[in-house]
């Protein structure tokens, strides 16, 4: 059984895709496995994905003509073959190697449509540093491990700190939609409007790299 897929739009990103994908083999969760969607890439970062693929078999490439990140992500939900989805953007990456076998741990005993974990922004000189989000209160840091109603979540930011059981997104049709800007806001909204209870954790588990 596939425990959790990553899913990760791929489009010109070859200074860092292969720290992202690193982050993923380097995650301690068994049975995982890594959706890569070249999303018309011109440069090498196709290269780079088919030279990791040959030494890790849980990784699958999907090439497809340029179309945008709503419609790679959609296309990595269809193929997805874990009991869970959790999105990663291809110049990001894990931050903590436990992070998703404990957020999976946590799912399995809720049986939960999603579960939360903290973020963190880091810097061109990898210097971690608090999100300002959480500052501002667009939403929720988690201190310790505890469930929370969906209302309480905040705003619906930063969808990928989150795992989503795949089946749920799939009954529920919630998708992103096509959007230049705003499809991973409408898509969480969509999620959070359809659960009630999140099981959320007090582990870092995305690092956002910004300029």
């Amino acid at each position: 059984m596939v425990t959790v897929s990553v899913i990760m739009p791929v489009f010109n990103e070859e200074k860092y895709i292969e720290r992202a994908c690193k982050s993923v083999i380097n995650q301690s969760l068994n049975d995982m496995e890594l959706i890569c969607i070249n999303d018309g890439s011109s440069d090498n970062s196709l290269k780079i994905l088919e030279d990791m693929a040959e030494n890790y078999n849980f990784i699958t490439i999907i090439s497809i003509e340029h179309k945008g990140v709503s419609y790679s992500r959609n296309i990595g939900i269809e193929n997805a073959k874990g009991k869970y989805v959790s999105f990663l953007d291809a110049d990001d990456e894990y931050l903590h190697r436990n992070a998703l076998e404990e957020m999976y741990n946590l799912a399995l005993m809720h049986d939960s449509s999603m579960v939360s974990a903290n973020i963190k922004r880091v810097t061109e000189d990898n210097q971690i540093k608090i999100d300002e989000n959480y500052l501002k209160n667009y939403y929720n840091y988690f201190p310790t491990n505890s469930t929370i109603n969906s209302e309480d979540y905040g705003i619906p930011w930063a969808f990928y700190k989150n795992i989503y059981k795949t089946s749920f997104l799939n009954q529920n049709n919630i998708v992103f939609p096509n959007l230049e800007k705003g499809s991973d806001a409408i898509f969480l909204t969509n999620v959070l409007n359809s659960i009630e209870k999140i099981p959320v954790i007090n582990k870092n588990l995305y690092s956002y790299h910004y300029l």
